[in-house]
């Protein structure tokens, strides 16, 4: 991270940090805790700016913006935003640690779904945690499938039964996501049908990200998944070779 941008950093935290200041001597018998949320997502940003050249400094980044949630949610028991931004500090966190430490990123996996499930107990209707949970479990699934088969299939389960009980009601926003899972299974019918979904609601990706997807890759020769692509993307190769 430049100067610049560590400076400009900083002088985010200090706003955040005057905020919560001023609204506890202004309102002491009820704090905002929209202010702490606020202030935990925005640490997970600068985590993520800092991830590449300080994996250190992320990680402590990654537990502060953590810390902020909780406080917000001990303000606010029932505030679905805080346990879903924790959520995503602690599976950025996890994503983060798979190389060099995979027992200690399942750990944090495990948190993240936690955090993740208590946000839709709060809001039974947030998809974007239902899809962020799962994508938390197909990052777990891609570290341990070579190795713990049967962790791996707990987690693909989890997965599917999560995008399952959401893709009716999320409008496509879920309907790529259990395509994959299917594909992942071998299921291509099952994964073409999800896949129309997210187009008719417009929401499938580019061929591009669809063709770099290793996801696909078990029905990605299968003649309906063929088929599919020659109707669905007329003018782009189904394999990048």
């Amino acid at each position: 991270m430049s100067k610049a941008s560590a400076d400009d950093w900083q002088g985010v935290a200090t706003a955040y940090e005057y905020a919560q200041k001023l609204d506890t001597h202004q309102n002491p018998s009820s704090p905002n805790f929209w202010i702490f949320n606020n202030w935990g997502a925005a640490i997970v940003s600068q985590a993520a700016a800092l991830e590449a050249s300080d994996l250190a400094g992320a990680q402590t980044l990654w537990k502060q913006a953590g810390e902020k949630c909780d406080q917000a949610l001990k303000l606010k028991p029932d505030f679905h935003e805080a346990a879903y931004n924790w959520g995503i500090a602690l599976d950025r966190q996890a994503a983060a640690l798979t190389a060099s430490d995979l027992a200690g990123a399942q750990v944090l996996w495990q948190q993240a779904g936690e955090k993740y499930g208590l946000a839709l107990s709060f809001k039974p209707d947030k998809h974007a945690a239902a899809q962020n949970w799962v994508g938390s479990l197909i990052r777990e699934y891609s570290a341990v499938k070579n190795h713990d088969s049967a962790r791996a299939n707990v987690c693909l389960a989890q997965a599917k039964s999560l995008l399952e009980r959401h893709v009716d009601k999320a409008q496509g926003v879920c309907s790529y996501n259990l395509a994959c899972v299917y594909a992942l299974e071998g299921n291509a019918q099952a994964a073409i049908e999800r896949l129309e979904q997210s187009k008719q609601f417009e929401k499938l990706p580019p061929a591009a990200h669809i063709r770099d997807d290793q996801d696909f890759n078990l029905i990605r020769q299968h003649p309906d998944f063929i088929a599919w692509w020659q109707n669905t993307f007329p003018n782009e190769a189904v394999t990048s070779d």
